[in-house]
């Protein structure tokens, strides 16, 4: 979990350099995807890591989660002011959500990869960037 935390932490200082120019859905899946780790660990967090510890460890891990969502929340009141804190963390959440979803769909399993080189199935195979791009446009939008 400190790994995850360490990676999270990197994650969101390479985010809150993005604060100098405009929210754009294609760098921000950039900046992410530059941290696979961080998203590779994402995807197993709720079903793999999160259930190695005790109370005591995982109510601080999620304290340290809930200060960086705390931080995230505020990039995003700096790239849209309209929003209330509640619609800044639900973009929060959501562009959680999308990196968890599209870092699985994305990256199959080692049989899934095998067969997903066939030509026949091309049109299922899935960049992680471009579908996380896709999924931040709505979160920019909304």
């Amino acid at each position: 979990m400190a790994l995850y935390i360490e990676e999270a932490q990197q994650l969101l200082s390479a985010i809150e350099r993005l604060s100098k120019q405009a929210l754009r859905p294609r760098v921000l899946a950039e900046t992410i995807a530059a941290q696979p780790t961080f998203c590779y660990l994402s995807a197993i967090l709720h079903t793999v890591l999160e259930k190695q510890h005790n109370l005591e460890q995982a109510t601080q891990f999620k304290r340290e989660l809930k200060t960086i969502a705390e931080q995230l929340c505020s990039l995003f009141l700096h790239w849209s002011p309209q929003l209330n804190p509640q619609q800044a963390l639900n973009k929060v959440m959501f562009l959680y959500q999308a990196v968890i979803g599209c870092w699985h769909t994305s990256h199959p399993s080692a049989t899934m990869q095998q067969v997903m080189k066939n030509d026949e199935f091309a049109l299922l195979r899935l960049n992680f960037v471009d579908s996380l791009s896709l999924m931040l446009v709505k979160l920019i939008v909304d």
